[in-house]
């Protein structure tokens, strides 16, 4: 009977250690360079992890992502306003072919599923906890590597990953997960023992994350592995750890001091990673030009502006904080294995919160502008030296991007799925949010604690897949504090953080310090006390309620602060600190600074920038702006503008007032509430004066998308000059009701954006609509069509101001920045603006009734496209009649400076009139929100 029970437990024995086996796949490759064909000979031995026999497997085919334009590489690529592969010749693109796999020498049927998956069916069950053996022979077609970085580039270079035959990974549950290669590095895969060989390419050098042994690449729990091939020796670099037992590669070429300075530095930087981290399981690092790029340390490059070229940090520093950066994500990435598509923040915020104590450790003065405020001289003055952004230092860059997208309501959770997080909170919430959050935590704990709890977590999990849930019972387990709050109620929420210092209070034995706590947060907090700008106290409290009273040590204090050196990531900092001496206690200095700058949060700041603007009955409008707005937006908003016309030789400007509400769920992203006044000259010694209440509702935008849309009410009250002893109309006074439905989807081969608009005042009403849509057939060529309806529900104007334009635009909302708005001669009344009917030939007439037209332009070479415009009116005791124009466009500078040239239209052939040259028509639209958001498509 014993014998019996013995058996049974090595049967048992022998069944736990085969699933604790790793997988191996073996590979033979022949790469034909010339034709960019790879031929792969793959072996599979593979494990059933899973706890059910299976009848079918998923493998991933990522070289057909390559394939065309209905992929979903395609598709974000296109969301990244990057066209190179939709707009591809066939022979750049790639894709994998003639697949044939067998088992036990037969061959298995298969069905490729959404071109990536490859859905093998196995000739008989596959036994749960047992091994199978797999054969697999195919080609590869190899793309260029524009698309990805991935692929072959023009001379003749290979670096290739994802092109490879990869078994698909299964959840918890035993459900196959697939993932379509994204170009995101989040693919996920089971640690792998991998087996390499390749025919000779005499003429090749070649890297790769494989240790090569008399010919033969190989490599231990790997995801992923890469080649690079180039006939280019010096593009491929070798370095060694101090202890000689770790072999780094780099992909591409060095100069001669980046290689002194990397021999000097990869010891350090090796080192010091391994006292965070514990040892790799594996003896090589490659690091390709892919993940140089993708990895660069970005605002430590030198400033290159014409003929003035200015280096911001020494070389040293620059090749110091660039190699680190892809050293530790190289170095994290191979440590254990985890989704990276769910559970991304993991390594991303581990990559960061190094970076921050590399350069505590290493450069703990390196200010984030560099050497650039103490070189650039002007009259020997230092102007960056009176900017607070020249005082700021290197590890405070996380928070300042994490900021801009958190005051404008764009970040997301950090447990996001990384495919559905936006490219920058990629970076601002994976990374730097998420880093952020481990260096709070390493403050918190003390004592380099959550240093030795990673380094042993690191250690116990070397070469695993691990899951979110294994580091979390992990830090809860072995911390020394309650960290249950991080978990349950910080990585998946975007309830932003926000605490606010109310008043101090001095006690018999103790400082009394009521805070509130703004938002959902209950994590921990600190709060620290400061003497001539040293900090002589801390103390660390939790945050239960809304209303916070706490008993902090008694001392000596000049400021008390909370959540110092910006240890949490709050929405706002700016009300953090209370002085406890002289004429602001319990308040904030005032202070004057020129030009906007990053906000000081110990001061309530003005900032002034002067102005200068032109139009043709001002003259120069020169003055001064006053305003609170620094380079991070605010909530609360003001603006000052007293402005001097040196064409009347009087006063103008304007001013106005918003504040926004950033709801955290909800249907809104945004709700803007204000109002503004204005005072200039319309006509020659007329002035006109507006004042506008409004209120924007923008709808929650998804961040990978690129639809914007919502409403606007507004009221505007118009009070204008008119010159004496001329007739009274309704155009000197009247209040103007609006409410508009706006939405935009700059999408890079279909954009389109329009708005329906219902106006009123005492004497008319109106309904008008707008839609644009632009086609891109080619990588620079686009074919834009517009259409505009109008109708005036009512109209008892007794003139023609508020009729709808044909050529030119009454503007008596006073919303456009014209130059001769009253202009009907000379070529300030050739200013086009498209709007409206949108004509550009100059029809002298307008519309009291309704009108349709269209207007459409048609790219033909270069920086001339055709136009066309049509439509159909109706005015008042009058039949419909039809009019259209056309002619050539040119674009000085696309959407800013164009010039309109008139061929043909319903007045004749426009060139053989008289005075040709005053048809011809321009646009001059400089508008600095404007050029934000169109750099800002395609990150969020």
């Amino acid at each position: 009977m014993s014998k019996f029970y013995l058996v049974l437990v090595l049967i048992w024995m022998s069944i736990i250690s085969l699933s604790q086996e790793k997988d191996r796949i073996s590979y033979h490759l022949n790469l034909n360079p010339t034709t960019n064909i790879l031929t792969v000979y793959q072996t599979f031995e593979l494990t059933n992890s899973s706890q059910q026999d299976l009848e079918e497997i998923y493998i991933h085919a990522w070289a057909n992502a390559y394939s065309g334009r209905l992929t979903r590489l395609n598709e974000i690529k296109l969301q990244d306003r990057k066209g190179a592969l939709h707009f591809s010749e066939k022979e750049e693109r790639g894709h994998l072919q003639y697949l044939v796999i067998s088992q036990n020498s037969n061959l298995l049927s298969y069905e490729i599923v959404e071109r990536e998956f490859v859905k093998l069916n196995l000739s008989e069950p596959w036994v749960k906890g047992t091994r199978i053996q797999l054969l697999a022979n195919y080609e590869v077609k190899i793309p260029k590597d524009v698309f990805t970085k991935y692929g072959y580039n023009e001379q003749q270079e290979f670096l290739l990953k994802y092109f490879f035959l990869q078994p698909a990974t299964q959840d918890e549950k035993g459900k196959w997960v697939l993932q379509h290669y994204q170009d995101f590095e989040e693919l996920s895969a089971n640690p792998t023992n991998v087996q390499l060989t390749m025919d000779q390419l005499d003429e090749y050098d070649m890297a790769s994350d494989l240790f090569e042994e008399n010919k033969i690449w190989r490599g231990e729990n790997m995801e992923h592995f890469r080649l690079f091939l180039t006939p280019k020796p010096e593009n491929i670099q070798h370095f060694k750890s101090a202890d000689q037992n770790l072999q780094i590669e780099f992909g591409y070429a060095l100069d001669s001091i980046q290689k002194d300075h990397y021999a000097q530095l990869l010891p350090k930087q090796l080192q010091f990673l391994e006292d965070h981290f514990g040892p790799l399981p594996m003896r090589k690092l490659f690091i390709s030009s892919k993940t140089k790029r993708e990895q660069d340390f970005l605002g430590v490059d030198d400033l290159d502006a014409w003929i003035l070229e200015l280096k911001l940090f020494t070389e040293e520093e620059k090749n110091a904080l660039k190699l680190f950066q892809v050293l530790a994500y190289e170095y994290i990435d191979h440590l254990f294995v985890v989704n990276k598509n769910q559970d991304h923040w993991i390594k991303n915020g581990l990559q960061y919160y190094v970076m921050m104590k590399y350069v505590d450790h290493y450069y703990p003065t390196l200010k984030l502008a560099g050497q650039l405020p103490d070189k650039l001289s002007v009259l020997g003055i230092k102007p960056l030296n009176y900017f607070h952004a020249s005082k700021l230092k290197m590890n405070e860059r996380y928070k300042f991007l994490y900021l801009y997208l958190a005051r404008q309501n764009y970040d997301q959770p950090i447990e996001t799925d990384f495919d559905e997080l936006s490219n920058l909170n990629q970076i601002a919430i994976s990374g730097f949010k998420t880093g952020i959050s481990f260096y709070y935590i390493d403050q918190y704990l003390g004592g380099n604690e959550f240093d030795h709890l990673i380094k042993n977590f690191s250690n116990q999990n070397r070469g695993k897949r691990i899951q979110k849930s294994d580091f979390q019972q992990f830090l809860q387990q072995y911390a020394s504090k309650d960290l249950d709050w991080f978990f349950e109620d910080y990585v998946d929420k975007k309830d932003k953080i926000n605490f606010k210092l109310v008043k101090l209070t001095d006690a018999e034995d103790s400082l009394q310090i009521h805070l509130k706590n703004q938002t959902e947060f209950q994590g921990p907090f600190q709060i620290s006390a400061f003497r001539n700008e040293m900090e002589v106290e801390r103390q660390w409290y939790v945050s239960p309620t809304k209303d916070i009273n706490v008993n902090f040590p008694k001392g000596d204090y000049d400021k008390i602060e909370v959540n110092s050196n910006y240890l949490l990531p709050e929405f706002n900092d700016r009300d953090n600190f209370l002085r406890t001496k002289g004429l602001f206690k319990n308040g904030k200095k005032w202070q004057l600074k020129l030009y906007s700058d990053i906000e000081n949060p110990e001061y309530s700041q003005i900032f002034v920038n002067p102005q200068i603007r032109w139009n043709n009955y001002d003259k120069f409008l020169i003055g001064m702006r006053f305003h609170n707005q620094s380079l991070l937006t605010r909530p609360f908003e003001w603006n000052l503008s007293p402005k001097f016309s040196t064409g009347t030789g009087k006063l103008a400007g304007g001013a106005s007032v918003s504040n926004t509400f950033m709801p955290q769920h909800g249907w809104f992203q945004a709700i803007k509430l204000g109002g503004s006044m204005k005072y200039e000259h319309y006509d020659q010694d007329l002035t006109y004066l507006k004042w506008s209440l409004y209120s924007t509702l923008n709808f929650r935008k998804n961040p990978r998308e690129t639809l914007s849309h919502g409403f606007i009410f507004a009221y505007d009250n118009l009070d204008k000059e008119v010159p004496q002893f001329e007739t009274q109309t309704h155009e000197e006074k009247y209040g103007l009701w609006n409410a508009t439905y706006f939405y935009s989807r700059p999408d890079y081969i279909h954009e389109s954006h329009g708005s329906v608009t219902y106006q009123m005042t005492n004497f008319f009403q109106k309904v008008m609509g707008e839609f644009y849509y632009r086609w891109r057939f080619a990588t620079k060529k686009q074919l834009g069509v517009r259409l505009f309806v109008g109708t005036f529900l009512e109209n008892q104007s007794n003139s023609d101001y508020f009729n709808f334009g044909v050529s030119h635009v009454s503007d008596y909302s006073f919303n456009l920045n014209l130059l001769g708005r009253s202009e009907s001669s000379g070529v300030l009344s050739q200013e086009y603006v498209l709007a409206e009917s949108g004509f550009k030939s100059k029809f002298d007439f307008t519309i009291n009734r309704w009108i349709v037209s269209t207007n459409v332009e048609l790219p033909i070479w270069k920086l001339f496209d055709l136009y066309a415009d049509a439509g159909v009116f109706k005015n008042r005791l009058q039949n419909p009649e039809f009019i259209y124009d056309t002619g050539l466009k040119i674009k000085v500078i696309p959407d800013f400076l164009e010039f309109y040239l008139p061929i043909q239209s319903s007045l004749g052939f426009e060139p053989s009139m008289d005075n040709y040259w005053e048809r011809i028509r321009f646009t001059f639209n400089f508008n600095l929100s404007s050029i934000i958001n169109h750099l800002r498509r395609g990150w969020y």
